[in-house]
């Protein structure tokens, strides 16, 4: 009878080591995928971020303008430097826009340091908006006369404005509410 009792308790206590090597493969399986897993995204975000440029955007242009491998080639590097200058533009009226804040809520503020800090902000949004008109026109000349027209229709959809554009990119406004807009200028 103690023998019995023994194979018993032998067999339960393979039966529980089993099950805990089953449960100790499967939480390291589970550390394992979600390192993995989730260091790739963030290698990917990572590359997307230093090259300072959405890879979805590109493939956009490519597809809708019907781009040819040189202008793929040109017009991304067109964009990757556009990309480059605007981020650390930008970047720098973020830290403007603190600084106004911090100071037009400061115990006394000083109304001379924040019409400084305004003016600099104009100035540096003014640059930014130089940086993206010199970027459309340069991806603008490396098209062709129907990518040309395309690009411009793409580039007012971008900018919000009221108008029909025959492309993927249209921003949710109800068609039969838009404005038509002359683009022939």
């Amino acid at each position: 009878m103690n023998n019995k009792k023994i194979m018993k308790n032998l067999k339960l206590i393979n039966y529980l080591l089993l099950l805990s090597l089953l449960l100790n493969v499967t939480i390291i399986g589970t550390f394992a995928y979600n390192y993995f897993t989730l260091n790739n995204r963030e290698i990917r975000r990572n590359t997307i971020r230093n090259n300072n440029q959405p890879m979805g955007m590109m493939r956009f242009f490519n597809e809708e303008l019907n781009l040819s491998p040189e202008q793929q080639d040109e017009i991304g590097e067109i964009r990757f430097s556009y990309m480059e200058n605007a981020r650390k533009l930008q970047d720098s009226m973020i830290v403007l826009r603190s600084e106004i804040f911090n100071e037009t809520f400061a115990e006394k503020p000083n109304q001379k340091f924040i019409i400084d800090k305004s003016n600099e902000l104009g100035k540096m949004h003014a640059k930014l908006k130089i940086y993206s008109s010199n970027y459309m026109r340069e991806m603008y000349e490396n098209c062709d006369k129907t990518q040309q027209g395309k690009l411009k229709e793409m580039f007012l959809s971008m900018q919000n404005t009221e108008i029909e554009v025959n492309c993927r990119m249209n921003r949710g406004n109800n068609s039969n509410n838009r404005k038509h807009i002359n683009t022939n200028r």
